[in-house]
Order: C-alpha cells, then structure tokens, then sequence
C-alpha cells in the first residue's frame, strides 16, 4: 500500500528545514571562526594567517591597590576621567597612622637622649679607672703597714722580747690585705675590659648609635604608611573603572584591586596565533585589524613584536567558537598613527576584541 500524499509533503517539507538549518548553523560558525577568509580584494595579497586580538597598551591596564589597610575617606576621581601623574586618586583614614608616626618621633627622641648620655660615659669611664686604681693603692699600701708590723714583731720575737704565738695575729692581717689588693685590682681589670679599643667608639655609645639608626627607620616606616593611605596615579593615564566606594573597608590582603587603570600609552593589538600558523608570522608583516562585531571598520598596522613562548591566552573569555585552553604565540600589533589620530576614524577602546589578518605584502589600503 503506497503512503498518501500528505505524508510524502510532510516528509519532504521536514528535510527542506533540516537543510536549512544545517547551513544557516554552518554560515554562523563560519563567520565566528578565526581562520574564516576575510573580506580583501580577491585581486591582491592573500592572507597568511587570520586571527582574533584585543585592544590593549603596551604595559597593560594597571591594577592599583592601597598598600595600608583601612576605611576610604574620599574617592578623588571619576571613571573615565584622565589624571597627570601623582594625582591623588583616593584617601584612606588616616588617623591610626599619624599615632604611629608620632610615637616614632617619640622614640626617636629617646634614642638621641640615650645617644648623649653614652658620650658621656666615656668620660666616666675614665673617672671609674682612676678611682679604682686609687683604691687598690690604698690596699697595696695596707698591705706594706701589714708587713712592716709584722717584721718588727720578728725582731722582738728574735731578741726574747716576745713571743712567737704573737706572730699568727700578724700573718693573719697581711694575707688579708694582699686578699684585699688583689680584689681591687680584679675590680680594676673589669672596668678596663670596656674601655674602647684605639681608635674605636665605646661600646655604650655603638649600641645607642645602632638603637637610634633603627628608630629612625622605624620612623621613615611610619612616615611612609601615612604617605600610603592616599593612593597616587602612577603616571598619566585615564580610570577605566572604580571598584570602591566612599566607606569601604580594605584589607590588608585584598582580593581585588580598587581602581583599574590604563597608562597613558599609544594603542596596540595582542593577536593571538595558534601554533599551526604561527610559522609563517614574522616582525614587519602588515596587518589589517578588523572590528570583530562591526563590519567595515578597519585599521592598519604591522607586526611589532612576537613572543618567544607559546602560551594560555592571555584574556580567558568564553567567546562562541573560541578554544580557552589552546597555547597561542602573541603577536603586538603597531597600528597606523594617522588612523589612530584621525576623528573621523572609528576610534579603539582597550579591550575591543578584533579580528587581525596577516599579508606577506602590502594589502590593499582599508578605509572604514
């Protein structure tokens, strides 16, 4: 029995849409992959290789953080906005670091009162020693009396005017008064142990020296923390975005930066050419930048410069038809300055993703 004709039509109609479908899903696949042909003149230079970019500045958007924890006080700029170099961009509270700055002072201060009182140890030093050496003469002298004494006792003891028992008395004070000289001249030689050597401080005065030096330091910590809780553009440049606000509270270990900051550099493109191509990309090759999104808006350029280490992509955006984990050479891309300049040129913004295609030779000139 043969099928009727209505299910023929359905049949027939149904392949009709999966044909379409296939190659609409087949032309919106094309136009997103990077190795897709580029709209040049079929006439001239065929491109060698065809890949996505970004717009970016040499150095790179700058993440600035604070380097002291603490609450913001006042956020001075605006996104958008372009600043000179060491423009105040925000200020944190900055109460707790100007106690530290002036218990440092503090503290430097006692260090220099300790340092004059060490220089005048050396002069006490010396009164010591006199005074110690004037001590064991007299214990020296004693010992002499001692001895004398105890001679004259031997004669009488000698010519029977006494006895020899009272001899032990005597003995007994000498060895008492040499114990005495030999004390005292112990004395002596500790106090010389910290007389300084020729030519060199005394120990008290180094060990003040050292302590004011570290104070000091300290004291230039303590002035820097304070220079810290105002954050500094660190040169000329544009606030791409803010990411604080007045009353913020920041850490000492933040997670991330509190403005993103683009330097005021010429605009160039990171192209990223995966290693099947990237044999045949070399420095000074002209290039055609084209806007990823709008058609017809294109940019001149050259290979400046290519890595020496294929690598992650720099920039991991989920992007349709865009493997994140392949290992890319990046290219930097010079772009025209006469372009770059012109007003009536489609401007460039940092990150804009673009699409980079390489010629041997010059290609036709773009014009948007």
């Amino acid at each position: 029995m043969l099928p009727s004709r209505s299910i023929i039509s359905w049949f027939l109609l149904g392949v009709v849409l999966l044909l379409v479908s296939i190659g609409v899903a087949a032309l919106t696949m094309r136009g997103s992959e990077p190795n897709s042909s580029p709209a040049v003149n079929p006439e001239g230079p065929l491109p060698v290789a065809v890949c996505f970019g970004h717009v970016d500045v040499p150095s790179g958007v700058v993440s600035l953080y604070p380097l002291q924890p603490g609450r913001v006080e006042e956020v001075c700029v605006k996104e958008g906005q372009d600043v000179r170099a060491g423009d105040v961009l925000l200020v944190q509270d900055t109460r707790l670091a100007e106690q530290l700055v002036a218990q440092a002072r503090q503290d430097v201060e006692a260090a220099k009162t300790q340092l004059e009182l060490a220089g005048k140890l050396g002069r006490q030093q010396a009164l010591r020693e006199a005074e110690q050496e004037a001590a064991a003469d007299v214990a020296r002298a004693r010992v002499k009396q001692a001895e004398g004494t105890l001679a004259r006792k031997k004669e009488f003891v000698t010519s029977g005017q006494a006895n020899e028992k009272d001899l032990l008395p005597l003995v007994a004070q000498v060895e008492e008064a040499q114990a005495a000289v030999r004390a005292e001249e112990r004395k002596l030689d500790e106090l010389r142990l910290l007389r300084a050597a020729p030519g060199e401080k005394p120990v008290e005065v180094r060990r003040a020296e050292a302590d004011l030096t570290a104070k000091e330091a300290h004291l230039r910590q303590a002035e820097i923390g304070l220079a810290e809780c105002q954050l500094h553009a660190p040169m000329g440049g544009t606030i791409l975005r803010l990411l604080v606000n007045k009353g913020d509270v920041l850490g000492a270990t933040a997670t991330r930066p509190a403005i993103l900051f683009a330097p005021d550099e010429e605009l160039i493109v990171r192209a990223e050419i995966e290693q099947e191509v990237a044999a045949k990309i070399r420095k000074g090759q002209p290039v055609v930048v084209e806007d990823d999104a709008v058609d017809g808006a294109t940019w001149n350029g050259k290979v400046d410069k290519l890595s020496r280490w294929y690598a992650q992509r720099r920039s991991i955006i989920l992007e349709p038809g865009q493997l994140n984990d392949a290992r890319t050479l990046e290219a930097i891309i010079r772009l025209d300055a006469s372009q770059t300049a012109d007003p009536t040129h489609p401007p460039l913004r940092i990150g804009q993703r673009v699409r980079v295609v390489v010629f041997d030779s010059d290609p036709p000139r773009q014009t948007p």
